[in-house]
């Protein structure tokens, strides 16, 4: 149980339900499953690392970086965030066209 807060002094109960599902799956079936995880793992690391090196170069390597102001003003201008890199699919749907034939949701969800 999560307790959510939607104004100050106010405490709500959320319930969050899960549910799991067994598929008999055949074996091509199987096959474009574990294919279509293994492209959402592929892009879910690519866009990991973008954000990590944006956050290397542009952060950690500044000579303000052990100034806390500094470096938080720094980290809010250089972040790559979600919406950066779902711009940026286009872009890469083009440069591999294995990712193409992933759903466009199943390419944006990974991020």
């Amino acid at each position: 149980m999560i307790l959510v807060s939607p104004k100050p002094g106010v405490t709500a109960a959320v319930s969050i339900k899960a549910y799991k599902y067994r598929i008999y799956a055949n074996k091509a079936t199987t096959e474009k499953l574990q294919w279509t995880l293994a492209r959402c793992r592929e892009l879910y690391n690519a866009g990991l690392q973008e954000r990590r090196d944006a956050y290397e170069m542009a952060v950690r390597r500044h000579p303000g970086y052990y100034d806390e102001k500094t470096r938080k003003q720094l980290t809010r201008k250089h972040a790559v965030g979600y919406y950066e890199q779902k711009r940026e699919l286009v872009d890469i749907k083009e440069e591999k066209r294995r990712a193409t034939r992933l759903p466009p949701l199943s390419r944006q969800k990974p991020l």
